[in-house]
């Protein structure tokens, strides 16, 4: 059985794992799912855990995902996949957040291009400083460099240039 669901998994869409979670687990598919609604068998946990993934990497409705890990912890209160998927929603959702603050930047340092004497950087480089630190945590690593070594003049006591300096000091020294 482990097989065939892994199998299963990787070649059907969120919809026809959805059909086949519903049918395998559910006592009575159109009610929906509740604790009460659930099937009580051996196999009843890994389908429905293997159904939050598909969901969280299908970026699906997250209100439903909380829903269906509440059950899946219910199901066996021993196991560490409820906060594993927590996290994952939660890691999901501040790197939404991120973009969104990225984004906001970019738009602001777009209409703000003139010096703005007494503020923290006259040229905006604070600015510049905070879409690097952004674009790194994003991944977008070449870019983020571009922005650090622009902002280079901020100094190597800088919070963000620390972090991403010990990072990638990090990195490398895992790959040397």
């Amino acid at each position: 059985m482990e097989f065939k669901i892994s199998f299963l998994e990787n070649i059907l869409d969120l919809n026809e794992i959805q059909r086949i979670t519903e049918k395998s687990i559910l006592i009575y598919p159109p009610k929906g799912f509740s604790k009460s609604n659930i099937v009580d068998n051996q196999y009843t946990y890994p389908i429905l855990s293997i159904y939050i993934s598909k969901m969280i990497c299908s970026e699906t409705d997250t209100k439903k995902i909380y829903s269906l890990i509440d059950i899946l912890e219910s199901i066996n209160k021993e196991n560490n996949d409820a906060i594993f998927y927590r996290t994952i929603l939660k890691i999901n959702e501040i790197r939404r957040e991120e973009k969104q603050l990225l984004i906001k930047l970019i738009g602001y340092r777009k209409d703000n291009i003139k010096p703005q004497y007494g503020a923290m950087h006259s040229e905006g480089k604070n600015i510049d400083l905070l879409m690097g630190y952004f674009l790194f945590r994003l991944g977008y690593i070449e870019v983020a460099k571009k922005y650090f070594d622009y902002v280079n003049d901020f100094g190597d006591n800088n919070l963000f240039i620390m972090e991403y300096k010990n990072i990638v000091k990090s990195i490398l020294s895992l790959y040397c």
